[in-house]
Formats: structure tokens, C-alpha cells, sequence
């Protein structure tokens, strides 16, 4: 689910509005945090787009988005052994204390 939404994310990245409401949308997975993980991992950068979306979100929408987001690194880890062959493990955590 998560490799979806980033494919969402990568699809829709040349118009910000569509972004921002498709992934603030009240009734949207909580899994922006995931999708932020993921363009970090990918191109060692954040999107100016993604503090747009994580400002209409609001502090409550965070929380839920960051339990998902903590299952999700969790699952990464606990799948490490195939996740590694592309990273290594200092590497993740430098990520994490970014």
C-alpha cells in the first residue's frame, strides 16, 4: 500500500493542489509519513510540497499517520534481510536521526 501511494505521490508531483488534497483528504490512508520515507530513501530529499501536505494534515492527523509510520519502519527492519541487499543498515538508521 505504501509503494502505491509513493507511486501516487511520484505521478501526481507536476501539480502541488492535487497533492496536497490527495493526500490531506480526511479519508485518505495514514500513510503520508511512509511516502516521505520513501522519497528520502530514494532522492535524499524532501519535497517542499510534502510541508505543505504535512501542514494541512494538523497535528492530530500526524499522530495517526505516525503510528503507521512506525509500524511501517518496524516491518522494514524486521524485512531487513531483502531490504539490505539495496542499503545498509548505518545507512537506514542515518536516515531515521535526519
Amino acid at each position: 500500500m505504501v509503494d502505491e501511494e509513493y507511486r501516487n505521490w511520484s505521478a501526481m508531483s507536476g501539480n502541488e493542489q492535487e497533492l496536497v488534497e490527495h493526500f490531506s483528504l480526511h479519508g485518505s490512508p495514514p500513510l503520508f509519513l511512509c511516502v516521505v520515507w520513501k522519497m528520502i530513501i530514494d532522492t535524499d530529499r524532501v519535497s517542499p510540497v510534502a510541508f505543505k501536505v504535512l501542514e494541512r494534515i494538523g497535528s492530530k492527523g500526524i499522530s495517526i499517520h505516525l503510528r503507521k509510520y512506525c509500524d511501517y519502519v518496524v516491518s522494514e527492519f524486521a524485512n531487513a534481510g531483502t531490504f539490505l541487499i539495496f542499503y545498509n543498515i548505518n545507512d537506514l538508521v542515518e536516515i531515521l536521526v535526519r
